[in-house]
């Protein structure tokens, strides 16, 4: 649940940041020292590799041309601003990473999302470039990362609907919203359950079978509510996760998973 790396990283000549990473429930926090001027947050996606389809690649700044990837194409659409079309759209929009390439003058030029002209799309992209301190629109080279589904797995989202900071007597509720964008149905063995803060794990839902299987049709796209309970006094004081998991029924192999983190007082 918990883990740490604490390790030297050169950012510049005759300087060295050190850097110090902890990593809790999916949530990684890279924390520099005060030199580097800088605090990074970055939250992984629970669900599993064999539900993802992922796309990577490099945009030419002027031209727009690709240098790096496949499966994509590139346009410069002028002003900073730029167009990734997927050559196969996702089931629904994914998750895209931009990262600019460096600047001799001092990695001012910054790089985002252009939610103005459309943003993230199932169909693709569109990324704006800009110099931050005089907010001119630039034309430099960027290396993007898409992760989505891959529409051949069911997908889970979790969503706290009760208290997230818990005491006795509070209502604690999780809802789970479940879709299988496949085009037959979809067997998977249900796990749903909470985390204790010292790793301990418990079968917690409506469903008191630890071994629940259902058929997903085809196209399905549904919410249901998990689990309702007012939270007894006495239990451990923490951060505690609620995780949701389906399994393919056979072997056990891990289809989707998502997790909710919540505090205990």
């Amino acid at each position: 649940m918990l883990s740490e790396k604490i390790g030297p990283t050169p950012v510049r000549r005759n300087s060295l940041c050190h850097t110090r990473t902890v990593t809790i429930n999916h949530v990684i926090r890279l924390l520099l020292a005060a030199s580097c001027g800088l605090s990074l947050l970055l939250v992984v996606p629970a669900a599993s590799s064999g539900a993802d389809r992922t796309l990577r690649g490099t945009v030419m700044g002027h031209e727009g041309a690709i240098t790096v990837g496949d499966g994509w194409t590139a346009k410069a659409l002028g002003n900073g601003r730029y167009r990734v079309d997927f050559s196969v759209p996702f089931p629904e929009p994914p998750t895209v990473v931009l990262t600019i390439h460096g600047n001799p003058a001092g990695f001012s030029h910054t790089i985002s999302i252009d939610d103005g002209e459309g943003g993230v799309t199932n169909a693709g992209f569109r990324a704006y470039l800009s110099e931050g301190a005089h907010a001119a629109n630039v034309a430099e080279n960027f290396t993007f990362i898409v992760i989505g589904s891959s529409g051949q797995a069911p997908v889970v989202t979790l969503r706290l609907t009760g208290c997230t900071t818990c005491k006795a007597g509070d209502t604690f509720s999780v809802n789970a919203t479940v879709k299988n964008l496949a085009t037959k149905p979809v067997s998977v063995e249900v796990k749903a359950g909470v985390v204790f803060p010292d790793s301990r794990e418990l079968n917690l839902w409506v469903v008191p079978d630890r071994h629940f299987e259902v058929t997903l049709a085809a196209g399905l796209d549904t919410t249901v509510e998990l689990l309702r309970a007012t939270v007894p006094p006495g239990l451990p004081t923490g951060v505690w996760v609620y995780e949701g998991v389906l399994l393919s029924p056979e072997l056990g192999h891990t289809l989707a998973r998502d997790t909710q983190s919540f505090t205990v007082q």
